[in-house]
């Protein structure tokens, strides 16, 4: 339980710790160990020109080991002498709904679903895995997270489920941005009887075993998914993390000094989504497309997600943006917050300089201090933002135009989190330099973030009767 005292934080500084500590209290995976009846631990499957199925319970796997394939990755070298059996092949009576393990995992996996969104967690078995003495797999990720679909069903994980077999060694190790979690499955299901060990993990999170030492390890893969339904909304308990968020947000609104004519408050994604690869060529009517950003709000997990469910019951617009940085000094550093991939046409087409189609296309959000240093961390790991070179190019009919940035829309931002080398997307254009005008392909990388529009004091959920 959080102390109510802490919330109530007197200075500016310590009200936006509070909102990055609330924010990132949750992990991207959860682990444990769930009784099951004996009957549920028998599997069958088929033997390739056999007329009926084997069946094996948790001490034989001699047959099963001889019926799968190899498994197989990208890479060779992923899976070490590990067998695979696909879904359509074999038949377990393990009911992971009825059993209670997707309730047992779903406060971890989606804490932050609103109820309301009419969002429900399944899974749908795809393989079975067997490791003999020596497997081992290494670390990789079980889902390709950019081809994660846009439609009214979104794959968001996996869950593995390992059976109670005799087994030496062989942990499960985990890994997300840093991060890392060991889950030894064969010690936790060396004092559980008729019992199966689990882990469930969003898309991004890298998983490996390390060789297994003694024994056979048995695992059933599912896809979790999140599916659209029309159920009548239940009640949800609301985590203490939470609402440790939502009280200091409040606070921040009903405090006249804080952005009094409005503004955002911005955070780094802490997880990977599939953002749109190239600009939005095509005008409907003359009117802009569809945004391709709004959709992405559904798919958002953990942290992400809490942020996003918390600013909309508090009243708040909240979305994912593409933020493009400039060339300045780190005095006059600033973002350029944008709804689509950056269209470069007019780069080509207009003799317009890339650093004034950026500005031009969208809001200036000058860097606070928290986005300056995060701003000179990523820039020392690789170079972002514009390859512009020189501010003016010249080339057969004159120079480029150069726009100043002061005449585009500006607002106010505060950063909460840092914004993340990760759901970075590329524009690309044709640059002319030298004397002759030799013409290369250059780029602009935009990165996505999640941000929070806060209106002007005494407007909206800022009005005089606004009321914590």
């Amino acid at each position: 339980m959080y102390n109510s005292i802490d919330v109530i934080a007197p200075t500016f500084p310590e009200r936006i710790e509070l909102l990055r500590r609330s924010a990132h209290v949750a992990v991207p995976y959860t682990a444990g160990v769930l009784p099951v009846k004996a009957e549920d631990l028998f599997l069958y499957y088929d033997i390739e020109g056999q007329q009926y199925p084997r069946c094996t319970q948790t001490t034989e796997f001699d047959e099963l080991c001889s019926a799968c394939q190899k498994e197989t990755s990208s890479s060779t070298r992923d899976f070490h002498n590990v067998g695979k059996m696909d879904s359509n092949m074999f038949a377990t009576r393990l009911d992971v709904s009825n059993s209670g393990l997707l309730t047992s995992i779903k406060p971890d996996i989606i804490p932050e679903i609103d109820m309301n969104r009419n969002t429900t967690l399944t899974a749908e078995l795809t393989k079975l895995n067997i490791y003999g003495s020596g497997s081992h797999s290494k670390a990789q990720n079980a889902i390709p997270t950019k081809n994660l679909p846009h439609n009214r069903t979104t794959v968001i994980g996996s869950l593995m489920v390992i059976f109670p077999t005799p087994q030496v060694g062989g942990a499960l190790i985990l890994e997300h941005r840093g991060s890392i979690l060991t889950f030894d499955c064969a010690a936790e299901l060396a004092t559980a009887k008729s019992s199966v060990a689990y882990v469930a993990f969003y898309g991004d999170v890298k998983y490996a075993f390390e060789p297994l030492r003694f024994g056979h390890r048995v695992i059933l893969t599912y896809d979790l998914i999140l599916r659209d339904t029309n159920s009548v909304p239940g009640v949800r308990f609301i985590p203490n993390a939470e609402r440790m968020f939502e009280e200091v947000l409040r606070i921040f609104l009903a405090d006249s000094s804080f952005l009094p004519t409005g503004g955002f408050l911005a955070f780094g994604l802490a997880h990977e989504y599939p953002m749109p690869s190239e600009p939005e060529l095509d005008y409907y009517d003359g009117r802009p497309p569809p945004s391709r950003l709004e959709p992405l709000t559904r798919l958002l997990l953990g942290s992400d997600a809490r942020v996003h469910t918390i600013a909309t019951r508090v009243g708040l617009e909240s979305g994912i943006k593409i933020l493009y940085q400039n060339e300045a000094s780190v005095r006059d550093a600033y973002d350029v917050m944008t709804d689509d991939v950056l269209n470069t046409d007019d780069v080509n087409t207009r003799w317009v300089s890339i650093r004034s189609v950026v500005a031009r296309s969208g809001t200036i959000l000058k860097h606070d201090s928290l986005r300056s240093d995060n701003s000179l961390r990523m820039n020392a790991r690789r170079r972002l933002g514009m390859n512009t070179g020189k501010a003016h190019y010249e080339w057969k009919g004159g120079p480029i135009r150069e726009e100043n940035p002061d005449i585009f829309p500006r607002a106010s931002v505060h950063w909460v989190t840092e914004l993340k080398d990760v759901n970075r997307v590329a524009s690309h254009y044709m640059r002319f330099s030298g004397e002759r005008g030799e013409a290369s392909v250059d780029h602009v990388y935009g990165h996505a973030a999640l941000l929070i529009r806060v209106p002007a004091f005494n407007v909206g959920v800022r009005a005089s009767n606004y009321s914590m």
